[in-house]
């Protein structure tokens, strides 16, 4: 039987310490050189994902206030803050005064906001959904996630709970403002 990978008058194939560290400075030289360039679609992708969890969470509550012919409120954590950045907490508030109790139930906590990411909403706090999917005492209002690096997107909410997406540039960021 003959192997197609044999011995060379007596010496071993294969590839010596020197040519193996040589290969890997290579590869780790041109990793340095490609990897900034995706800096910006990474970011990019940041954005968008944080636009579509705030829309996601948005229209759960919405179904879930339906569903369960119940106020549900969608509020900054922790317990209804003013501040988005932390994430935001949804759920069934059966005396509606707008804070988590321990009686009632938690049903979506949101706690993952890249640190570079500025989140503001120019609307009431918090968000209450009535029994009808309508929103209580509101009318319209913006989430904007915003960037220094790059521009945003706004989250536009009706009334009756309708979100649109809009593409902005940092200067309509209420934080990015100079």
């Amino acid at each position: 039987m003959e192997f197609w990978i044999t011995k060379i008058s007596g010496n071993s194939i294969g590839f010596t310490l020197l040519e193996c560290l040589v290969v890997l400075g290579l590869i780790s030289l041109l990793v340095a050189l490609i990897l900034p360039s995706f800096a910006p679609l990474i970011h990019a992708f940041e954005i968008e994902s944080q636009t579509y969890a705030f829309a996601n969470s948005l229209y759960y509550a919405k179904s879930e206030a339906i569903r369960r012919n119940a106020f549900i409120t969608f509020c900054p954590k922790p317990n209804c803050s003013e501040d988005w950045n932390e994430g935001w907490i949804i759920f069934v508030d059966n005396n509606r005064n707008h804070k988590k109790e321990d009686s009632e139930i938690l049903l979506y906590d949101h706690t993952h906001t890249p640190r570079d990411l500025k989140i503001t909403w120019t609307g009431k706090t918090p968000i209450q959904f009535n029994s009808t999917g309508f929103i209580v005492g509101f009318d319209n209002g913006s989430f904007f996630v915003c960037s220094s690096a790059h521009t945003g997107r706004a989250v536009v909410l009706n009334r009756v709970g309708r979100v649109k997406f809009n593409e902005i540039t940092k200067k309509d960021c209420p934080e990015m403002r100079v």
